[in-house]
């Protein structure tokens, strides 16, 4: 923190946000000086990923006031003509809410530990008493207690699906919790990215495994995805699978069709052109809330748009077209301030931003940390650290929630990383839902990860996304008391009994975190501000990551126009160090045949990275 840092830099950027990485890395791969800076002493801005602690402290954070300076005092070196502007911390997630649906601790255990001494655990958690020994190997059980407690017959005390927030808080450091969870499409402009700029080494992905929808306003269905799937599933008649077929490769092959142009499609919704493609509501339902990723105001074009993205990321990693990122979204971020390190950019996290330096032309010279003066031609700032002058507050926010529970919502036989677009049921925006487990080393064993998020249109967040958590979880709180837990597991038919109900019934939810996080996607943030300076705004409402790319690409092409936005980054073995001898022959051998056209999954049906040489 005492350290100081150079006094001039290329570019300057404020805030780890996806976007301003991306840029980071960008401008230090074509060899520009990258200071890059962050108030928080943890990477990612609102993309960040944390552990179950680390988030109780970043929610206790978040209920302090919601605006504040860094420091307006204007420092005393500033020289004459130039003129200080304070910086803000601007908290922008707001109407945070924790709420817990288990108890701290089990009575039952507590009642048990008090009437006997505890001396040892068995490896799957089984508390065993301290007794005396008979025999060499032998050690029979007893209390020291003269009450005659006995440990509940079947069962031990405290079972695998009995959570308590004790029990939980223990495997803290094996949660993985994101701010802003987000998915990959397989042939999306991230992914694409990663490949070309060779990014994709610092992470791992797993595809996602299913994709659901809530079906007839009862149940959740699996929705076909590749062509086998389409024709094995029993949800659509054999007339609907000829129907879907053929609407999937009319719109593969839409680029060519002068038909599409006509303005009976372009000025209807893309709902009007499947109801005129003659298809049943079964199939219409599949196609514009999945597939299309719509809603019934979705313009023809979009939809278009998106249902293309969706065919076309098929089959290139799985299934599905999705990608999920190993241990969270937050890794994202992480990945490019890596390339930007390896590449010589400086990092600072944990050191406020005091201000910006203008001169009196209004162009950007610099900024204050702390009490340095560190001057750069450009900067580039996330909008959780702008001044306040400079955001124009017309935005839409966007409910999130994340629920800790104990079992899948729709069970399988083996563990499914899940995407679930759920229709309407109140308003007019529909829900996205992940759901992702330990395979994703998201949490422990015996655990789901479950985000629900959407555009917000109830003021109150639980409000406005409690019709979808009904269908999908059991919020009551639950009691685990001595009485009821011995009631339970009075004998092992009991319990499999207990067992078999549960199975019926919908998940539990254990924890919940809700918040807001503003949609600043279709803001201008380019208005008011001083020449060179640029902003980035956070994460938007979409399941994907196109936005984020799309805006550090605009970002980067205004500052360097004539240069190459991330340029593949050598492999290690490829950097020739001075003075060491090449095999100029053998290096270009090795170049040509590599296509580059790779990333790394962790999923069990692909057992590497899946390699595709485009045309």
């Amino acid at each position: 923190m005492n350290e100081e840092l150079p006094s001039e830099f290329d570019i300057i950027i404020v805030g780890t946000g996806l976007s301003e990485s991306i840029i980071a890395a960008a401008a230090s791969r074509i060899g520009k000086k990258v200071l890059h800076v962050d108030n928080n002493d943890y990477y990612g801005d609102l993309w960040a990923s944390f552990n179950l602690e680390g988030l109780q402290k970043f929610i206790e954070q978040c209920k302090q006031s919601d605006l504040s300076k860094t420091n307006d005092e204007i420092p005393s070196d500033i020289e004459d003509g130039e003129i200080f502007i304070p910086a803000y911390s601007n908290k922008l997630i707001q109407n945070v809410v924790e709420e817990w649906f288990i108890p701290e601790k089990s009575d039952l255990l507590s009642d048990a530990l008090q009437k006997c001494k505890l001396t040892q655990t068995n490896v799957d958690g089984e508390p065993k008493f301290e007794g005396e020994s008979h025999g060499d190997n032998e050690k029979v059980d007893t209390l020291e207690s003269t009450d005659s407690i006995q440990p509940p017959e079947g069962p031990r005390y405290v079972q695998n699906n009995e959570w308590t927030q004790e029990k939980i808080m223990k495997d803290y450091r094996k949660f993985s919790i994101d701010l802003t969870p987000k998915l990959l499409y397989a042939r999306g402009s991230l992914v694409d990215l990663l490949i070309s700029s060779n990014i994709a080494r610092y992470a791992e992905f797993r595809n996602v495994s299913r994709v659901l929808t809530w079906q007839a306003e009862t149940h959740l269905q699996e929705v076909p995805c590749s062509r086998s799937d389409v024709f094995a599933t029993k949800q659509v008649s054999v007339v609907e699978k000829r129907m879907l077929m053929k609407l999937v490769n009319d719109i593969l092959k839409s680029d060519n069709d002068k038909r599409w142009e006509k303005d009976e499609y372009t000025k209807s919704s893309f709902k009007e052109f499947l109801e005129k493609y003659k298809l049943t509501p079964n199939v219409i339902h599949y196609v514009l809330y999945t597939m299309a990723a719509s809603t019934r105001e979705t313009r023809f074009t979009d939809g278009l748009v998106r249902m293309k993205k969706f065919l076309n990321s098929l089959g290139r990693y799985g299934n599905t077209p999705f990608l999920w990122t190993m241990y969270g979204s937050g890794e994202m971020p992480q990945c490019f301030c890596r390339l930007c390190a390896v590449f010589g950019g400086t990092y600072c996290l944990n050191r406020p931003v005091k201000g910006i330096i203008l001169d009196d032309k209004n162009n950007t010279q610099g900024i204050y940390i702390g009490k340095q003066k560190i001057k750069a031609p450009t900067i580039v700032m996330g909008i959780e650290k702008a001044p306040e002058k400079y955001l124009l507050l017309n935005f839409q926010n966007v409910s999130h929630c994340v629920f800790i529970i104990n079992k899948s919502i729709k069970n399988c036989d083996k563990e499914n990383l899940t995407y679930l677009r759920f229709p309407p049921l109140i308003g007019k925006y529909p829900c996205n839902i992940i759901e992702v487990g330990p395979a994703a080393s998201a949490c422990p064993n015996n655990l789901y990860l479950l985000y629900m998020y959407k555009i917000q249109e109830n003021p109150n967040i639980k409000e406005d996304l409690q019709p979808y958590v009904s269908k999908l979880l059991n919020t009551e709180y639950v009691e685990t008391t001595a009485t009821q837990s011995t009631q339970t597991h009075k004998n092992n038919e009991t319990f499999e009994s207990a067992s078999i109900q549960k199975e019926n019934t919908l998940p539990q939810a254990l924890w919940a975190f809700y918040y807001n996080i503003p949609d600043m996607s279709s803001t201008n943030l380019k208005t008011n501000v001083p020449n060179n300076f640029y902003l980035c705004a956070g994460p938007d409402h979409e399941i994907d990551y196109e936005f984020a790319v799309h805006q550090a690409k605009e970002i980067f092409s205004e500052i360097y126009p004539n240069e190459e936005f991330l340029p593949r980054a050598p492999d290690p073995e490829e950097i020739v160090l001075e003075g060491e001898e090449t095999n100029t022959e053998e290096n270009t051998l090795e170049d040509e045949n590599n296509d580059g056209d790779k990333i790394s999954t962790t999923e069990e049906n692909v057992s590497q990275a899946e390699e595709v040489t485009e045309d």
